[in-house]
């Protein structure tokens, strides 16, 4: 892993990044959900007029709660992004750990990688 100071994001990548964790704490939730309900837990869903309990809820909503919270993070990502670009160019970025792999990065045809490639091809 390479440390790195993220200094700016993309809206699309914050909004990617937003919905991923969203539908993680949904995944976990869910099967929490499903857990409570399997083991006979009082557990009740409601969809308008339907009522489900027990181990029926507990399925609906391990499908569902994954599809709300990211529904719902994606809402938070839109509306929190403005604030965390802020952020970032306040504070002149942020020191991560990532582990970066570059996709389709064409270097300009000055750069010295570019023509190190024409060399070696």
């Amino acid at each position: 892993m390479d440390k790195m100071v993220l200094q700016k994001l993309s809206f699309e990548s914050y909004i990617k990044i937003y919905c991923l964790i969203g539908f993680g704490c949904g995944v976990i939730l869910g099967v929490l959900m499903f857990t409570i309900g399997v083991l006979g837990g009082d557990l009740n869903a409601y969809i308008g007029n339907l009522e489900l309990d027990g181990i029926m809820a507990g399925i609906m909503l391990l499908f569902l709660v994954p599809l709300l919270s990211t529904f719902i993070c994606f809402l938070l990502a839109i509306t929190t992004f403005p604030v965390v670009a802020l952020g970032l160019k306040v504070t002149k970025g942020v020191n991560i750990t990532a582990l970066v792999t570059h996709v389709n990065e064409k270097p300009k045809e000055n750069s010295e990688d570019y023509v190190s490639r024409r060399i070696i091809v």
